[in-house]
């Protein structure tokens, strides 16, 4: 029926797990695909007495990105159904049987896909990551799926010649979903049964994942639409984390709010002068929430870097007065709390608690 293929790069432990929770889909699993992504030690997989096809693993001899390991093992799958899972996503017995009775009963869709729900681990990060995926909308008609978790149509994924060809690390999700749309195909994100990302990372994780991600999106609407628009856009994500943060006590995600729109303002500037400017948008967002020194802090650890440049006041910040904007959206009262509470609380639980790897990092 179908192939499962799943991913480990010095996580083996979660690629372990997945291969043991094939029992729960009966017979839908023919085959299965490991793709070792240039561990430092060989994945070794365990014994699944389900799979008469048995474990496939592919090693890369280097770490080549989460694109080139999905070319590589969702191209060797030979099967009509193929279901490409990242090794921390969970989900449950009922999700993969539903979405392929769905793939059988609707043959225009090329692809199904899901919104994982963040797990709550306890700690301050994972809980508000856990509220901001609750609330995360689901579009009638989506054109995107998270490459976190796929069920595909093979002839449909070798209609439109998969991800040959792509060369990018990252963001092979939005490659492929825009070329089976572009194709005429429909992409579907399921509801049915739930899906759960497990893996418990760090706040700089969390920060450089929302920046990298999304950042061609960013970038597309600058671009195509100019800075209002993006600012618009900042300006609802903003407000939307304010709001999840008052009424379910995650002020963090306004922090990480803050901390990703730094980011990717910052890169945004890529090519000629970049790191002069990369250094004055930093030095714009010191001028603003320089008072706040855990805020400082974080922003220094999350965004890997080695100093914070310190505001030049005879100079022109260019960027001072949008940071100013986004202040006074935050409030005075609301900064001050992330500022004493939050972040040291997060702060504290980074220093005393273990965290899963993230490729990223």
């Amino acid at each position: 029926m179908l192939t499962l293929v799943t991913y480990t790069y010095n996580d083996h432990d979660f690629a372990r797990t997945q291969l043991e929770r094939i029992r729960l889909f009966g017979n839908l699993v023919q085959a299965v695909i490991v793709v070792d992504d240039g561990s430092e030690e060989a994945f070794v997989p365990p014994a699944v007495p389900n799979c008469p096809g048995g474990v496939e693993v592919l090693r890369h001899p280097a770490n080549l990105g989460p694109a080139a390991a999905k070319r590589t093992g969702i191209g060797h799958a030979r099967t009509d159904f193929i279901f490409s899972i990242d090794s921390d996503i969970v989900c449950d017995r009922i999700w993969l049987p539903s979405a392929l009775s769905f793939m059988a009963e609707h043959p225009n869709f090329g692809l199904v896909g899901a919104q994982p729900l963040a797990s709550d681990l306890g700690d301050t990060l994972s809980h508000a990551l856990n509220i901001r995926s609750r609330f995360q909308p689901v579009p009638e008609r989506p054109a995107f799926a998270s490459g976190e978790i796929w069920l595909l149509r093979k002839k449909v994924y070798d209609a439109v010649r998969g991800l040959e060809g792509y060369e990018q690390r990252t963001h092979e999700d939005w490659h492929l979903c825009r070329k089976i749309t572009q194709a005429g195909h429909d992409i579907a994100l399921h509801q049915t049964g739930t899906v759960r990302q497990t893996r418990k990372i760090r706040r700089a994780a969390q920060v450089r994942r929302d920046g990298v991600y999304y950042f061609q999106s960013y970038r597309s609407i600058l671009e195509s639409r100019g800075p209002e628009a993006i600012v618009r856009v900042f300006t609802d994500e903003l407000l939307h984390a304010v709001r999840l943060a008052d009424t379910y006590d995650a002020q963090i995600l306004v922090y990480i709010e803050l901390a990703k729109i730094l980011l990717v303002l910052a890169e945004l500037h890529q090519g000629e002068g970049h790191d002069v400017v990369f250094a004055e948008v930093v030095q714009s967002f010191t001028k603003v929430f320089g008072r706040y020194p855990s805020i400082m802090s974080a922003v220094e650890q999350d965004l890997a870097l080695r100093s914070i440049p310190m505001p030049d006041n005879s100079a022109p910040a260019t960027h001072a007065g949008f940071f100013t904007y986004l202040a006074d959206i935050v409030g005075v009262s609301r900064l001050e709390r992330i500022d004493t509470q939050t972040l040291p609380r997060s702060f504290a639980e980074e220093s005393e608690s273990k965290f899963d790897f993230h490729y990223l990092l």
